[in-house]
């Protein structure tokens, strides 16, 4: 098949739509991807066989446009006649839409040209992009009275071929809400390629610095819903009784600066590292090195439906985790003995309690972190996780 991905975000890096593709390409299939360009990235290119366009319109300026969405329809203007000449150009069999803003335009292209459409859900959007700062951030949040996304999604998910939830949960809900069919929809957890999150491929060039603290981890994209704000306060107490103990944030985000800022407020700047963007390999390199990986996710309408990748990847490394009590990160560390769970929100004096317990157990700090391995080694892995994605396409 030749399949047509689109993405309204730059590429790379963005690590689950590389493993899909990279899967159905391994499968035998044409993959081509048309995303946003960061202003510094070739208009085409080929990256790991991946065949990737990307659109003249930046990746800020788009994000502005799906902000009034629902005020003025130039971002699916924009995108219908972008996608429609880029299906012509690569004669596209299914379009393949990562997350729901291009899932309109896309479905008018696939009207238009009689193909087929899946929309692959990586969170609850419609109840999530209300919680980001594109709808919470000065007067951006009055935006939020023209918005209408749950009609957006539903309109969108019903005339799909096939959705893709990231969960057991959003499945369900996806089905119960907008009645859709149970064969329409499948599960693909974004779990970790375990080719990538293998200890025998780490960078040894970072060891000796990262053996030098006690590094507990949190990685991902830097937000103010990733709760990492918790846990700043909490460090001069950590270091009272844990002298080399370090929070290392891997990634990025506009959220950066206010972490800097809340980590010189509190006078320990020199206990927290912020390593900027890393490709996925150098991110399990840090993990590796880490002794306990973090993920303080606030709470709001739709969390109770996915789980992270990240604490896959913290698994996959060997480590323990220290989580937020939302449903699926309590089942899976419950199911696996491999953490604990904190209300971070309310109760974020929890974390210094269990990181120093960890500190001071080494034995049940490896036990955990070999109970999360397991699970990851035996299921919770791309591998495995990935095949209802290779059986859809092999049956077109």
């Amino acid at each position: 098949m030749r399949i047509g991905m689109l993405l309204d975000n730059v590429f790379p890096p963005d690590d689950r739509v590389a493993k899909e593709a990279i899967t159905l390409i391994n499968n035998g299939h044409e993959v081509f991807l048309l995303c946003y360009n960061n202003g510094f990235q070739k208009s085409e290119e080929k990256w790991k066989e991946i065949q990737i366009q990307r659109t003249k319109l930046s990746f800020k300026v788009g994000k502005k446009l799906l902000g009034l969405i629902f005020i003025l329809p130039l971002f699916k203007i924009f995108w219908y006649y972008e996608i429609k000449k880029f299906a012509k150009k690569n004669q596209i069999e299914v379009l393949h839409v990562h997350d729901l803003p291009l899932c309109n335009p896309a479905l008018l292209v696939k009207s238009k040209l009689k193909i087929k459409l899946v929309c692959d859900m990586h969170e609850d959007f419609a109840d999530w992009i209300l919680n980001t700062p594109l709808y919470t951030q000065g007067l951006k949040k009055y935006l939020k009275y023209f918005q209408n996304w749950k009609k957006y999604e539903k309109d969108c998910l019903s005339n799909c071929d096939l959705v893709v939830g990231v969960s057991e949960p959003l499945v369900n809900k996806m089905i119960t809400d907008y009645n859709l069919n149970k064969n329409q929809v499948i599960n693909i957890p974004n779990t970790p390629d375990l080719s990538t999150f293998d200890q025998s491929k780490i960078d040894l060039s970072i060891k000796t610095e990262m053996d030098s603290y006690y590094n507990v981890i949190y990685s991902g994209m830097i937000d103010e819903l990733r709760g990492i704000q918790y846990i700043i306060p909490l460090i001069d107490n950590i270091i009272q009784q844990i002298p080399n103990f370090r929070l290392l944030i891997v990634g990025s985000g506009k959220y950066e600066n206010e972490l800097k800022e809340l980590s010189k407020e509190y006078k320990v700047d020199n206990y927290v590292y912020f390593t900027g963007f890393q490709p996925i390999d150098k991110v399990a390199s840090y993990i590796a090195y880490s002794k306990i990986g973090i993920y303080p996710q606030k709470k709001y309408k739709g969390i109770d439906e996915t789980i992270p990748t990240k604490l896959f990847q913290y698994c996959a490394m060997g480590i323990p985790v220290i989580s937020s009590d939302h449903l699926l990160p309590r089942e899976f560390i419950n199911q696996n003995n491999c953490g604990f769970l904190i209300n971070f929100e309310n109760s974020s004096e929890q974390f210094i309690e269990k990181v120093v317990y960890l500190h001071s157990n080494e034995l049940k700090r490896q036990q955990m972190g070999l109970n999360g391995k397991q699970a990851v080694t035996n299921y919770y892995n791309w591998n495995s996780t990935v095949k209802p994605l290779i059986n859809y396409y092999s049956s077109l």
